[in-house]
């Protein structure tokens, strides 16, 4: 959703914080998702949608963006930031 709501130019990403516990931290976060309520979105967007017209994807500014309460950080050299904080 968010290489969606940045064009496609995301090559890598990174955690804000690279340890064993933000990995437990985003699993968690994921699993309390349902998949297909994350199906959905994908749909949509594959067929068209914005991706930012959902309420649970907000683009704050070109850098900022929240997708069902994680944060991520487009980063200038193409590098999206997970920050589970």
């Amino acid at each position: 959703m968010v290489w969606g709501l940045k064009e496609r130019i995301i090559n890598d990403f990174r955690f804000d914080s690279d340890d064993q516990k933000t990995g437990l931290d985003l699993d968690r976060r994921l699993q309390t998702l349902a998949e297909s309520q994350l199906n959905r979105h994908l749909i949509q967007i594959d067929g068209g949608m914005a991706p930012d017209s959902s309420l649970d994807i907000r683009q704050v500014n070109q850098q900022k963006i929240f997708v069902f309460g994680v944060r991520f950080s487009v980063m200038e050299n193409r590098t999206l930031e997970i920050d589970l904080q």
